[in-house]
């Protein structure tokens, strides 16, 4: 694959939803289960037009529109990737960007079957975009739904990491900064908000025991349990270590919680034969914890490993976690419960996989000072000559890449 860079491209809105853990791709001969195998290498990176990438969040890939999406706040954008080919396809404009009064955006991003767009954004609000290369309203915002309380008012601040339900047609929205209405230095208990993908309509979760400026993570729909996940930080009930809460998605309850553990958890994923995988944190650890969704027992766990979102492939039956503060990409693998590798990825993080191809995206960030002299530049970006402007890293499993060419 070689190094690609486009740009004068249309800029505009998109975004991605994968919904549930899907089996693995049907027809996948012998050659291609040897490089689902095979270990993880770098083998190209995209550039990004327009500012230097010194903010970004949350990665999604949708597999109904072979993209990769993630939140470029840098350029107030959800920007798009060509899974299939690596290519750079457009922008999602209209976002608070970095550094707002009123929070930073976007944040959480996700794509239903709809082909709706859904990112979070500062005002306490979420974006909604139409992603239908078919449609008239192709990257454009056509909704913005207001999941602010009055307990906050002005000061509800940003809404972070997102996840789906495709059975009742609802979004789960972590509102995980808000502070108090009458004083913007005081938080207040983070929340969530269920919408109806189909009305707009919300309705505000209450998370029990809550501790105010703890945060809030990723929601993760389980298909199986009929339920939200949702990683709590921290807890009063828990020595202000976190929780799961789950969640039923048509009263808006949290009717149980699981302990991951005296950590507090962020990035949540549901892999085969219903195992979570979760990471998990303190003030001088960072584990991988995994429980059985069933009953949130604790089967085992990995230390060492820090992540913000964790991401599974079903094409690979794999587990990612890149963070860019050890600067690697984990590879974990849920059968055994076992790190397999890491690989080299200095500034990625918040990967995403698209199965088709086990392709694994992460976006590298620059910084102030290598913006003004790349020539320091020592992030992924620059193992493939960009340097001072980030990018998109892209790795796949040894002998996958000949095989494509």
């Amino acid at each position: 694959m070689k190094h690609k860079v486009t740009s004068g491209l249309l800029f505009g809105l998109a975004l991605v939803l994968t919904l549930t853990i899907s089996a693995r791709p049907h027809g996948r001969d012998l050659d291609d289960e040897h490089n689902a195998k095979a270990p993880l290498e770098a083998v190209d990176v995209i550039g990004i037009p327009g500012n230097p990438l010194l903010s970004t969040d949350i990665a999604w890939v949708d597999p109904g529109t072979e993209r990769f999406y993630f939140a470029d706040r840098s350029n107030a954008g959800v920007d798009i990737i060509d899974a299939e080919n690596g290519v750079f396809v457009n922008r999602v404009l209209g976002f608070t960007g970095v550094n707002a009064v009123t929070g930073n955006g976007p944040d959480g991003v996700l794509v239903t079957p709809s082909r709706k767009l859904w990112a979070g954004d500062g005002n306490a609000t979420v974006q909604v975009a139409d992603v239908d290369p078919d449609s008239p309203d192709y990257l454009k915002i056509i909704k913005s739904v207001n999941v602010g309380i009055s307990a906050c008012g002005s000061n509800c601040n940003r809404t972070d990491e997102l996840g789906y339900d495709p059975k009742h047609h609802k979004i789960l929205a972590a509102i995980d900064q808000p502070n108090s209405a009458s004083d913007a230095t005081v938080p207040i208990a983070p929340y969530a908000a269920l919408i109806d993908a189909d009305t707009y309509d919300v309705q505000i979760v209450t998370i029990p025991n809550i501790v105010p400026g703890g945060g809030l993570e990723q929601p993760l729909w389980d298909g199986e349990l009929g339920r939200f996940f949702l990683t709590v930080p921290s807890v009063s009930t828990n020595a202000e270590n976190g929780e799961i809460a789950i969640i039923n998605a048509t009263t808006g309850l949290v009717e149980k919680s699981y302990s991951p553990g005296s950590c507090g958890p962020s990035g949540i994923v549901l892999a085969p034969f219903q195992r979570l995988v979760v990471e998990c944190s303190t003030d001088t650890t960072n584990s991988i914890v995994f429980l059985n969704a069933l009953t949130g027992k604790i089967i085992s766990t990995i230390p060492n490993i820090p992540a913000d979102e964790l991401w599974f492939n079903p094409g690979d039956d794999l587990v990612y976690a890149a963070n860019n503060t050890t600067n690697v990409l984990n590879v974990i693998d849920p059968e055994t419960r076992a790190l397999i590798q890491s690989v080299p990825d200095v500034g990625g993080r918040n990967q995403a996989a698209f199965a088709e191809n086990n392709h694994v995206f992460t976006p590298v960030r620059t910084t102030k000072a290598f913006v003004t002299t790349p020539s320091l530049d020592n992030t992924q970006c620059s193992v493939f000559g960009l340097r001072g402007t980030g990018c998109v890293a892209v790795f796949t499993h040894g002998g996958a890449e000949s095989r494509e060419r």
